[in-house]
């Protein structure tokens, strides 16, 4: 009875299963778990137009990949770390006027929001949704570098 085993032992030589093919992150099926949103800035100025002016892109890498053009703002931007949901807020202001980005994660997407203001403004901007894109579910969305 113990040779009988011990052939069996030897004869049953189940191949492993293939390993996953390697990408630069791991395995294929280790899949991301987040979404890295960074806002990038191209800033114009233009010696023959006074009012310099900045273009707001969104961009999406990890468990998405996509790139956003959002507004085209008169003058230059700074950007604040705002309470949940909101991931950043972008100021963008010259002369006495501009516009206010907001950008949120909130109900299964990430929402842009934008708003003229002025000095002469009175009570809270009037916010209207400027994009809105859905994020799979398990995904995280969080905040990269934004160089603000």
């Amino acid at each position: 009875m113990t040779v009988t085993m011990l052939l069996l032992a030897c004869s049953n030589n189940a191949t492993p299963p293939p390993a996953a093919p390697a990408g630069p992150d791991g395995p294929e099926s280790e899949k991301p778990t987040t979404v890295t949103l960074t806002v990038e800035k191209d800033s114009e100025e233009d010696p023959n137009v006074e009012t310099p002016t900045t273009t707001l892109r969104m961009k999406l890498s990890g468990g998405m990949s996509d790139s956003f053009e959002l507004i085209m703002a008169n003058g230059s931007c700074t950007g604040s770390d705002p309470e949940p949901p909101l991931l950043i807020e972008l100021n963008c202001w010259w002369a006495g006027a501009g516009d206010t980005v907001r950008i949120a994660s909130t109900d299964g997407a990430i929402v842009v929001t934008h708003a003229r203001i002025s000095e002469e403004m009175e009570g809270t901007p009037e916010f209207t949704e400027v994009q809105r894109v859905a994020v799979p579910a398990g995904l995280t969305v969080v905040l990269g570098e934004t160089g603000w």
